[in-house]
């Protein structure tokens, strides 16, 4: 048997690999793809084929990979939602963010950011905390459904910060800074993007704060979380997954591949552009990861009472 896996993993890939991408084509994670996508067919001499398998919040793609065959040549692209956070909402899912797959390398992370409607009396992080404390009950925040990463980081949020506030849940992300700009909810803690930055450009939204300790590159100027509230920290994270019990020889080679090309200036600066930090890692790195943020988002989840209908 190990002689076998031997022989295959010496003769990986003989066959085209096939790159799940767990949501509709168009996304982020569709250009993190196509970024890896040339590296990859040029290293390995197989064409590399990009298959959306969008649904269930990622559930679909995320199956779809955790059962198929251990060689190699079925790999997804998968983030910190399907990975970390919707197992623990959805016992039956399917499968399992830690012992189903076999990790390769981080591909990029990116703070949450916290942003406030312009009426909001602060202009930083500690002044909001104040405020909102003075107000409680009477504040709400947005979020792009119950359980999603922004929902779970606002709850950590409030209960660190001892805030009593409302959660209106929309359906998608880009509803909920809108909603901020309008008035209908007074904060949002979400992922950045090409909207929320001209809201706030234009005065329509203001910028408190990134959701990691200390600053983030992406956003300078931006203050980070360690002086105000100390012990909390959010990032999102994508990253290579394989199939469980995938060989490590194959698994060290797809490492290699994916984070030389991840140095390369220009997938620097192409991500940059969509708000994430390029950044390979080795499969060690994204396993503690995995397991840090399993257990952090499964202990939230289950002590607030968190359930999805």
């Amino acid at each position: 048997f190990l002689a076998a896996r031997r022989a295959k993993a010496q003769a990986f890939p003989s066959r085209p690999i096939r790159l799940v991408i767990p949501y509709p084509a168009g996304g982020t994670t569709d250009v993190m793809a196509r970024a890896l996508q040339g590296p990859l067919q040029q290293a390995f001499n197989q064409p590399v084929v990009i298959d959306n398998r969008g649904g269930g919040a990622g559930a679909i793609g995320m199956n779809e990979v955790a059962h198929a065959a251990p060689d190699g040549r079925t790999l997804v692209i998968s983030n910190i939602g399907p990975t970390s956070i919707l197992p623990a909402l959805q016992p039956n899912v399917g499968y399992d963010g830690l012992s189903s797959f076999e990790p390769i390398s981080l591909i990029s992370t990116a703070p949450l950011v916290v942003v406030v409607h312009p009426s909001v009396p602060a202009t930083d992080l500690a002044g909001f905390i104040r405020y909102a404390r003075s107000q409680p009950g009477k504040l709400s925040y947005a979020s792009a459904g119950v359980g999603s990463l922004g929902h779970l980081s606002s709850v950590l949020f409030t209960r660190m910060a001892g805030i009593e506030a409302v959660h209106v849940p929309y359906r998608g992300q880009a509803a909920t800074s809108t909603a901020v700009m309008a008035g209908e909810t007074q904060f949002l803690i979400s992922t950045s993007s090409s909207a929320m930055s001209q809201l706030i450009g234009e005065d329509k939204l203001r910028l408190l704060a990134v959701t990691t300790p200390e600053p983030s590159s992406l956003l300078p100027g931006v203050p980070g979380m360690r002086d105000v509230l100390p012990g909390y920290s959010v990032a999102i994270w994508f990253g290579l997954l394989a199939p469980a019990r995938s060989p490590a020889p194959v698994v060290q080679a797809l490492n290699r591949v994916v984070v030389e090309a991840l140095a390369a200036p220009d997938i620097d600066q192409q991500f940059r552009r969509f708000g994430q930090l390029a950044g390979g890692s080795s499969p060690e790195v994204l396993r503690r990861e995995i397991t840090a943020e399993i257990q952090k988002w499964r202990k939230l989840i289950e002590e607030a009472g968190i359930r999805q209908e």
